[in-house]
């Protein structure tokens, strides 16, 4: 697994800029981590620990004390320790464990489970549990210095606390007396060995401690599969046999196994501690490619994986040397990743870094980089190494806005070069520059760079990843309020993701493009999104059971979108939905928590519709509330009741007095949603109901009858016309009407589809006359259907403004070679998706206000 590029570093504006850098990429990149269960395996604390140590001083347990202390040095000091096999003390030997001679061969190509390696020297080891620690060390070091055998360094390790002066002292003493190394390792330095390092387990085992385990450890699927990967390496490394095969492959093995160990989340001194080797074996037998890689994996690791910032410079130094003999773009880019890096520590404050040493290092690196650039019989690494250049200028411009305008065209010039260069790797550079994309957005060429770079992936890759592109886009406008290019973008993902392979990418981009619709107050167009998104969420059982979240969230916002039109059965409809994938959500184990938040809170809302109606608009309502009450609906029945002059049946079931009641009314009225919520619903249990929409300053006004196929097609034209002028200029258009008035009916003699006589547009009302079998005709005739609904936004934009033809047809052309129509008139196939979802009958008031919903 190679670390993603720079655009995976948050810059200091990133709303995760205060995380730890562990933290950040662990929610970036969660598979890269450990997928199991992570818990303490055992009970015991630093205090604990502490204690447990003490004691072995008054209940005499040395020997127990010396296999722990012995074990720890093993693990961090040096792993090839040879005990005494004498009496306790020390025994004939005098030590109480030696270093045994390991071959420089076999010391460096064998795994020995620890980040130190053998030493080549002799060194010498006593452990004490005596409470005089002194004159213990003082023995012991004329003991060893006396022996024949001569150590270079004596390490004397106790279970007491030895202040840092005293500590220093000593060692000074006995350095005096014996003229040997001697280093005196205490209490403290057990205990924070034990747990940083990561030998809980150890010290339970060695020192029999009587703790509970707390948990075991649930392996993850990914970690079961790694756990087998690395432990077949590791089996292969112990083997001393290794010595003799190839070592570029041995460093190659090392290098896996430190990944791996990372990646499990290994105690880092296993993980360091193979890392090391890798780069060792790396450099004595002079692979500088694998070298490279070794550290640049090890420097990645130390600051993602262990939030070290300072050890990531000390090993990028170590690599600095490698400079001068890379000759590929990829080699080039693990340079710039790690001194990326490092500048973000610096940014976030994170790492103290002088400028001159920064500014230095990004000097090399450019000289190096702009060597190599000039490298014309090298085309392909010529230009990545140019790319390169521009993003060290990228990040050195960030607060300066004419030098990130210059650097954004100066990567547009790049990629524009990479065409017939198959291995540049144009996503891989697209992609860190949308990492920044939300930043980059207030840039004033940022949305011709993004338009001519889609144009390239097309070519290079072709629609669909052009399309996620898009959506990734998209949602960055959204996020920066800029919705009319939010729509542009969002759209295009829409159609270019609209394959069985990235079908679910489409839905995304259409819940996104809903909320950009929402976000403009064009409730009708923001309608049809979500119902397209939630089609493909929920168009098959296996789709639903996978997220059923993912559905949830489509539907209730069109329910939400519903209640915000006055639309009560179509509401009450998505509501009962929704209530049914809410339990979906709760047997698939996802949090339900908001789920039922926003159930609650859509519950409020509908009360507060409720207490605004007007009297006679309530008492159209008067057989719903058994209805509500069915479904859960508890508060927006008792506000419909009291619309209803029904206060006593709330006093008699809330137990409440009038005044309490009235109390609870008023409360209602002070929360937000009564202010935004609309007063009237459109009229559902009459013989028409009314759709409205202003766009422009034009009211179009719908009146269709209270039948499924009229109330659709009112539903497709409203939609239509807010789509197709969702990011239109109001500069280009000059409307000479207030208000356009249709009435959408179907008789016995009407014709499939309805004529139009647009010059009497914003004149009169007119009737759009269908004839019988309206639905079945918009569902079997599919194109007849979208050519009608085209030459119907055509008449409605040429004879609603004064604007002459010319303008008009040209406007018209604009429209549809940046796809406007096709937007507008897809509006026209959702209604496939609601009669799919929740069927016809869900449509009418009066399923609803007759049989309660089941």
């Amino acid at each position: 697994m190679k670390p993603p590029t720079q655009s995976t570093v948050p810059s200091p504006g990133h709303p995760w800029a205060a995380l730890r850098p562990s933290e950040y990429y662990r929610q970036e990149h969660p598979d890269y981590f450990s997928d199991s269960e992570s818990v303490d395996v055992a009970g015991v604390g630093e205090d604990q620990l502490k204690f447990y140590l003490d004691q072995l001083t008054t209940e005499r347990r040395e020997r127990e004390f010396e296999e722990f202390a012995r074990a720890i040095a093993e693990k961090e000091i040096c792993p090839n320790l040879l005990p005494q096999t004498g009496p306790v003390g020390g025994g004939d030997s005098k030590t109480d464990a030696s270093t045994y001679p390991v071959s420089e061969e076999l010391g460096e190509r064998r795994y020995w489970a620890s980040q130190a390696r053998p030493p080549n020297d002799d060194w010498a080891f006593a452990f004490s549990a005596q409470k005089a620690w002194k004159p213990k060390v003082a023995g012991d070091v004329t003991k060893i210095t006396g022996l024949s055998r001569q150590f270079s360094k004596i390490f004397f390790i106790t279970n007491q606390p030895v202040p840092d002066k005293e500590r220093e002292k000593w060692e000074t003493k006995m350095l005096t007396l014996s003229g040997c190394d001697v280093r005196i390792l205490d209490r403290t330095w057990l205990v924070d060995r034990v747990f940083k390092g990561h030998h809980i387990e150890l010290a339970v085992a060695k020192l029999g401690l009587d703790v509970r385990m707390s948990q075991t450890k649930r392996l993850g699927p990914k970690d079961a599969s790694r756990e087998v990967e690395l432990e077949t390496l590791l089996n292969s490394l112990r083997n001393p046999d290794l010595a003799r095969n190839d070592d570029y492959s041995l460093a190659e093995s090392y290098l896996e196994a430190a990944k791996l160990a990372c990646s499990l989340e290994r105690p880092r001194t296993e993980v360091d501690g193979l890392f090391i080797q890798a780069r060792h074996l790396a450099e004595k037998y002079r692979h500088p490619g694998l070298a490279l890689r070794a550290h640049y994996q090890h420097a990645w690791r130390s600051y993602f994986w262990f939030d070290d910032p300072i050890e990531t410079e000390r090993i990028y130094e170590a690599m600095e040397p490698l400079l001068e003999q890379i000759g590929t773009g990829e080699e080039c880019e693990l340079f710039s990743n790690i001194c990326s890096v490092l500048q973000t520590a610096k940014l976030l404050r994170q790492h103290e870094i002088a400028d001159e040493r920064e500014a230095a290092r990004v000097g090399r690196l450019k000289a190096r980089f702009t060597t190599l650039a000039a490298d014309a019989a090298r085309p392909n690494t010529a230009l990545f190494a140019k790319t390169l250049l521009v993003r060290l200028g990228m990040k050195d411009s960030l607060s300066d806005k004419q030098r990130m305008v210059e650097m954004l065209d100066a990567y547009l010039e790049c990629f524009r070069q990479s065409k017939g260069l198959s291995t540049y790797p144009l996503l891989r550079f697209v992609d860190a520059i949308e990492g920044i994309g939300e930043f980059l957005c207030s840039l004033p060429n940022y949305n011709a760079f993004q338009s001519e770079v889609q144009q390239l992936i097309v070519e290079r890759c072709g629609v669909r990843e052009t399309g996620h592109r898009q959506l990734k886009y998209g949602i960055q406008l959204l996020t920066n309020k800029r919705y009319r290019e939010a729509v542009s973008q969002l759209s295009k993902a829409r159609f270019d993701l609209a394959h069985e392979e990235t079908l679910l990418e489409s839905g995304k981009a259409s819940l996104a493009l809903g909320a950009v619709y929402g976000d403009m107050e064009l409730r009708w167009a923001s309608r049809a999104a979500y119902l397209e998104a939630a089609h493909i969420a929920l168009y098959s059982v296996e789709s639903m059971r996978a997220n059923p979240k993912r559905g949830f969230d489509c539907v209730m916002r069109l329910a939400w979108n519903e209640l915000q039109l006055g639309r009560i059965a179509p509401f009450l409809a998505w509501r009962n939905f929704a209530h049914g994938l809410a339990n979906q959500v709760k047997a698939s184990g996802q949090s339900t928590e908001d789920v039922t938040e926003e159930l609650d809170r859509q519950d409020g809302c509908l009360g507060c519709l409720f207490l605004k109606l007007a009297p006679e608009q309530a008492a159209e309502l008067k057989r719903l509330p058994p209805t509500l009450d069915k479904m859960g609906l508890a508060s927006s029945r008792i506000a419909l009741l009291y619309s209803l002059g029904e206060s006593s049946v709330i006093e008699a079931e809330q137990s409440a007095s009038p005044a309490e009641i009235q109390d609870l009314v008023e409360s209602w009225k002070e929360q937000p949603a009564y202010s935004q919520i609309r007063n009237s619903t459109v009229g559902e249990t009459r013989s028409a109901s009314v759709y409205e929409a202003t766009i422009f300053g034009v009211k179009y006004r719908i009146r269709c009858a209270n039948e499924l196929g009229a109330q659709i097609y009112a539903e497709t034209i409203l939609g239509m016309l807010e789509s197709a002028f969702a990011d239109a200029k109001w500069e280009n258009f000059a409307f000479v009407v207030d208000t356009v008035d249709l009435s959408i009916v179907s008789k016995a003699d009407g014709v499939n589809p309805p004529k139009i006589n647009p010059t009497l547009l914003g004149m009169e009302s007119q009737e759009l006359v269908w004839g019988t079998g309206m639905i079945d005709w918009m569902r079997n005739k599919p194109q007849e259907y979208t050519q009608h609904l085209y030459g119907l936004l055509t008449d409605i934009l040429l004879f609603t403004t004064i604007d002459s033809k010319n303008d008009i047809e040209e406007e018209l052309a604009a429209w549809k070679a940046g796809g406007v129509f096709e937007r507008a008139c897809s509006t026209g196939r959702t209604f496939t998706a609601l009669l799919d979802l929740i069927g016809a009958n869900k449509y009418d008031i009066n399923n609803w206000l007759t049989t309660p919903t089941s």
